[in-house]
């Protein structure tokens, strides 16, 4: 099964790599798009591994078997 690669990318990323990875069908999200701009890395860091569990729990609750030990 295929998936996808995820990218949580700061400010500093280029609109042109954003693109490029999104037209090789990465999973990006800006944080701009997070509502994060101007957060230092650490409130970053935070976001991005919270958004991680998130997905991590939906996924196990629907059954996704990957996710489970």
């Amino acid at each position: 099964m295929s998936r996808k690669v995820r990218f949580y990318t700061d400010e500093h990323v280029s609109r042109a790599v954003i693109n490029g990875l999104r037209n090789r069908g990465a999973d990006v999200l800006t944080t701009k798009e997070a509502g994060m701009l101007g957060a230092d890395d650490k409130e970053i860091v935070r976001k991005f591994i919270a958004r991680i569990r998130l997905n991590s729990k939906h996924r196990v609750r629907r059954g996704d078997r990957n996710f489970l030990p």
